[in-house]
């Protein structure tokens, strides 16, 4: 009984984080000072999965920017950057090379952070992220 009521939380606490990241996404062009709201009142403690980490890390290097909110620090993209890199989609990818080269140029690394964009102009041919692009 015990081990059904944990798996139920468990359950009910990733639904929960995947509709806050998903509403999170649906605001970030039109309201990033809503995503960016929506994903510090997220428990990245309660994020199950690799996936749903990087996914979290992606949106919150996203509302940084968009809301002028400049980071030089790797920690919030890095889950983004260790999955996304191996295992995502082309336009996972380029929005991970774009945030990349973003907290790059944050850094006046501007080396790496054209190395970070020309990789990203690689896979843009496959991605169908026309906002990225």
């Amino acid at each position: 009984m015990l081990l059904l009521l944990a798996c139920c939380t468990a359950s009910c606490s990733n639904h929960k984080q995947k509709e806050a990241l998903d509403r999170a996404e649906y605001l970030m062009e039109a309201h990033p000072d809503s995503a960016l709201i929506i994903l510090n009142e997220i428990e990245k403690s309660e994020l199950g999965s690799k996936k749903e980490q990087a996914r979290y890390a992606l949106l919150m290097s996203m509302a940084l920017d968009k809301n002028y909110i400049d980071t030089t620090a790797f920690d919030v993209l890095q889950p983004a950057i260790d999955y996304y890199l191996k295992k995502g989609t082309p336009d996972e990818k380029l929005r991970t090379y774009y945030y990349q080269g973003v907290i790059f140029l944050n850094k006046r690394d501007r080396d790496n952070a054209l190395n970070s964009f020309a990789k990203g102009i690689h896979i843009a041919n496959e991605s169908e992220d026309s906002l990225t692009i």
